[in-house]
């Protein structure tokens, strides 16, 4: 469901997303597909530091 609200940022951001869209992606469908990166990296990060701790007793 489209909501019409604007995420403030400057210009530079704003091209700088503009580089990493592909044609015909929407900036929703980027933004998403950018948290969704953001996740699995932290997810990943989590457990190298719980096999770290395993790992090391």
């Amino acid at each position: 469901m489209p909501v019409d609200e604007h995420i403030p940022g400057t210009e530079e951001t704003r091209k700088v997303l503009h580089e990493l869209k592909e044609p015909g992606q929407t900036y929703d469908d980027l933004l998403r597909q950018l948290a969704q990166q953001r996740r699995r990296r932290d997810l990943e990060r989590r457990f190298q530091e719980l096999e770290t701790r395993i790992e090391t007793g």
